[in-house]
């Protein structure tokens, strides 16, 4: 499955390196295949435009955060360049807050381009186009990029590029999944990169950078990491990482571990339903997940239930809202969320609903019925 939720007839193949923890696709995504899963029809971001800020806000204070911590600090007036910009929202944003002279946005996928070029702070410019091959000779105090990088068909290019267009004295944050921690970004056909601490570090190396700060984020970006990249100006990093030991062994197996909990969610949980009908909780990414990687379990289900019912139909089901059906059914429901959500959505709803599941954590036993 994509990030967006299409799903693609092929298998999910996934290995690493076990040195640094570096994962990728067996199967190596192509140019033809990262130009399908950007076209005209791809739209994260426009389809909850407030999430979307408020995504942005969170991301502009742990931005800030990290920033604070070098001695390249951006001042009113510095210059961005945002690699992969989707909506234009942090952008316009981070443009507003430091009075940014000037601010580029490049952004691949056609209908998000146009929208944050509708929208953009009048001093930021939005070019369609991704970062490899945007390189426009201009020189700015901090490049960024918010989950674009393991995105990107060569890492090492995307950095490097990066670094082309930093200004001197300039900085690089970077922001992405946190692949140290085994998480739903594994089954993402369009993440062609997990990235390990250490292998981010060698791969930065690799083009003269440096990781000056890091730091996995908390709150709503619990899963995510970011990096603050400077230019190295001491020749030999790449020798020193490359000889330092790593827990890639050790990452490799909690990958695979949790790649096999998947693999045996659908068959799992419909045992645990045991011929009940049932509703499914949630109408976001993970409810595409079981999509993909569960499509019985949706295929069986009543209805989809939401606090806020969309279009009001989910897969050709419907959608009712969460009142609703508490107030007209006592079937059981599975919890269609993030698993850093589960303990809320349990607490919210554990007193109200007969049985209610969350298909990935029925390994640890965690169902309240």
């Amino acid at each position: 499955m994509t990030s967006e939720g299409r799903v693609f007839p092929a298998p999910l193949c996934k290995t690493a390196c076990l040195d640094c923890g570096y994962g990728f696709h067996s199967q190596s995504v192509t140019a033809a295949d990262r130009t399908g899963f950007y076209g005209d029809d791809y739209d994260i971001g426009l389809a909850a435009p407030d999430a979307d800020r408020a995504r942005a806000a969170d991301y502009a204070g742990h931005i800030e955060r990290v920033l604070a911590t070098s001695e390249r600090p951006v001042r009113a007036g510095s210059t961005i360049l945002e690699q992969g910009c989707g909506t234009g929202a942090l952008l316009t944003m981070l443009t507003d807050r430091w009075r940014s002279h000037s601010a580029l946005g490049v952004e691949p996928a056609p209908r998000l381009a146009e929208v944050a070029a509708l929208s953009a702070h009048p001093r930021a410019r939005i070019q369609t186009g991704y970062a490899e091959d945007a390189a426009t000779g201009e020189k700015f105090d901090l490049v960024l990029s918010v989950n674009v990088i393991e995105h990107s068909l060569d890492p090492r290019q995307f950095l490097s590029v990066c670094r082309e267009a930093l200004r001197d004295g300039g900085t690089i944050v970077v922001v992405c999944p946190d692949g140290d921690t085994p998480d739903t970004e594994l089954l993402f056909r369009d993440h062609v990169s997990s990235f390990s601490k250490t292998s981010m570090s060698i791969i930065a190396a690799s083009v003269g950078l440096r990781v000056h700060a890091h730091e996995a984020l908390d709150g709503r970006q619990i899963g995510f990491q970011v990096f603050l990249l400077e230019p190295d100006p001491a020749p030999g990093q790449m020798t020193e990482l490359l000889g330092q030991r790593s827990n890639g062994e050790e990452l490799a197996r909690a990958r695979d571990t949790y790649l096999d909990r998947w693999q045996a969610v659908e068959a799992r949980t419909l045992a645990r339903l045991d011929g009940r009908r049932f509703a499914i909780f949630g109408i976001g990414e993970f409810a595409d997940l079981l999509n993909a990687y569960a499509p019985e379990l949706v295929r069986r289900a009543e209805m989809f239930v939401a606090d806020d019912v969309g279009k009001g139909t989910k897969f050709n089901l419907p959608v009712v809202t969460t009142d609703e059906f508490l107030q007209e059914e006592t079937l059981p429901l599975i919890a269609a969320v993030n698993p850093r959500s589960w303990p809320f959505v349990k607490a919210r709803l554990g007193a109200d609903v007969p049985c209610l599941i969350h298909p990935d954590q029925l390994h640890h036993a965690e169902v309240h019925s």
